[in-house]
């Protein structure tokens, strides 16, 4: 029919499988979501963690153990611990060498 004009038709989709398909592009995607939400949550609760683990508080601990520091580098020594990273370092130097600790915290206070 090369002369007749009609063009051919296009077999149309049934529209319970663009709904299927839909659905479970939908699915797909709230998957993904909850996956990425789960391990975002994960890694908050480990940053917390790691928080909770070099706290001004336990740095605290750390340095009621040091008889060689003074009241006043006490107070000082709070000013340091408000730093995360400071606190890390205070608690991992401290647990084994307290001589090593004293001399990092007193540089940290130097102007």
């Amino acid at each position: 029919m090369a002369g007749s004009g009609k063009m051919p038709q296009k077999k149309c989709k049934n529209s319970g499988d663009v709904i299927s398909g839909a659905l479970e592009k939908y699915i797909e995607l709230k998957k993904r979501q909850v996956d990425d939400e789960a391990t975002y949550l994960a890694n908050e609760k480990a940053e917390a963690t790691k928080l909770h683990e070099f706290s001004i508080t336990k740095c605290m601990d750390v340095l009621k153990t040091i008889e060689d520091v003074t009241c006043i580098e006490k107070i000082k020594a709070f000013n340091i611990f408000k730093d995360a990273a400071n606190c890390e370092i205070f608690i991992n130097v401290g647990d084994d060498d307290k001589d090593t600790a004293v001399m990092w915290l007193r540089s940290q206070m130097s102007p």
